[in-house]
């Protein structure tokens, strides 16, 4: 039975916050430049041979950091200072210092974006991954993504985390009053502080003309409860302004979106990325062939000097985590925050103890227990 002490996981998150803090402090990607002065011409190759590697390992393209850096720097003003090759400054049609600089900046600021925490409540555990993959290659290919699975699996937080790290990011739940057309277009446009459109067809040409061509990518969660009119909204807000747009929610969503009855492959067509979370663990017989939620995943999302377990007792927690359609990592955190109220370690015996008060003792015997058993994924 492991038992390790608190102290032992608060110097360990010491050790992690200093290390964070080291990675602030040094230059991730940029180079480091005079502070004043003209910059020199070798330390400009070096600036461009950085931008060079930065595009091939982010995936960016020149139209994405002309988005990401705004005025002053078109796609052609980037593609003239990165095809520069006189070694007189003088021949450069623009500002070379200020270029250099700028975009210098720019990379630091992407990998510090990288490197940095996504947002509060957000561990990256391998759903997590998965999701963020799938996000970042939707945004790439500026088309439509569709993520699915059953509850809890991190989906919003995941998507919320993506919105502050795509800074120009839209994110909109869609909650009762939104699942329509009508009720999808009004929220987007409050959303995005539009006024003066009356009519729905008003307020669809005032959330086109604010989106066309500018990249922002459109993040909307719990979209399993739009209606096929809603989902031909988003459609249409694609085609007319080219952004990407990432779609969450149930199976329901994956359903409904690849229906050629209800859109007879219009809205399929347009979809180039699609995660099911349940799907992608499953072998080729249909079942689980590994936990979509490990134990080390687990440790991370509690680790907490407050929050202790035994070895069975993380166990436990973590075959939880893994049936589906109970609730996944909300399920876990449900029984966690009722079970901290005791003293000492938490151990299967108390994961159990907890669901069954939360649960009922009927519930748990006659539903979660025999799914527990049923599972035959080793999750350690």
């Amino acid at each position: 039975m492991t038992t390790p002490p608190a102290r032992e996981l608060s110097r360990g998150a010491q050790r992690v916050v200093a290390d964070l803090q080291a990675q602030a402090r040094r230059l991730q990607v940029a180079r480091k430049l005079p502070e004043t002065g003209a910059v020199p011409m070798f330390l400009i190759r070096e600036v461009q041979q950085a931008f060079e590697a930065f595009l091939t390992t982010s995936g960016e393209t020149i139209k994405d950091v002309s988005r990401r850096m705004g005025k002053g720097f078109s796609p052609s003003t980037l593609s003239t200072w990165r095809n520069f090759t006189s070694d007189a400054g003088a021949d450069y049609k623009g500002d070379l210092d200020g270029h250099t600089r700028a975009i210098n900046r720019m990379m630091e600021a992407y990998a510090q974006q990288m490197a940095a925490p996504k947002g509060p409540g957000w561990v990256e555990t391998e759903a997590a991954r998965l999701i963020m993959t799938a996000i970042k290659q939707t945004v790439r290919l500026q088309a439509i993504g569709v993520i699915t699975s059953d509850a809890g699996r991190g989906k919003t937080l995941t998507l919320k985390a993506a919105a502050k790290f795509y800074g120009s990011a839209i994110y909109l739940r869609v909650r009762h009053g939104c699942h329509t057309a009508t009720g999808l277009a009004r929220e987007l446009a409050w959303t995005l502080r539009l006024k003066n459109a009356r009519t729905v067809l008003d307020i669809q040409h005032a959330i086109e003309d604010a989106l066309r061509d500018t990249g922002r990518p459109l993040f909307l969660d719990e979209m399993h409860q739009a209606r096929p009119d809603a989902l031909e909204l988003v459609r249409d807000i694609h085609d007319a302004c080219g952004i990407p747009i990432v779609l969450t929610g149930t199976r329901r969503l994956s359903e409904a979106a690849t229906s050629d009855e209800l859109f007879f492959g219009q809205l399929g067509s347009r979809i180039a990325m699609s995660l099911d979370l349940n799907d992608h663990i499953r072998g080729k017989d249909g079942t689980p062939s590994r936990p979509l939620h490990t134990i080390k995943d687990l440790r991370e999302l509690f680790a907490s000097d407050e929050v202790r377990f035994t070895d069975d007792g993380m166990t436990a927690l973590a075959n939880l985590a893994n049936l589906e359609g109970f609730g996944g990592l909300r399920l876990c955190k449900q029984v966690v925050v009722a079970a901290t109220v005791a003293r000492g370690y938490i151990d299967a015996k108390l994961v159990m103890a907890v669901l069954k008060e939360l649960h009922g003792k009927l519930g748990v015997a006659h539903r979660i227990e025999p799914a527990m058993r049923r599972q035959e994924v080793k999750v350690a």
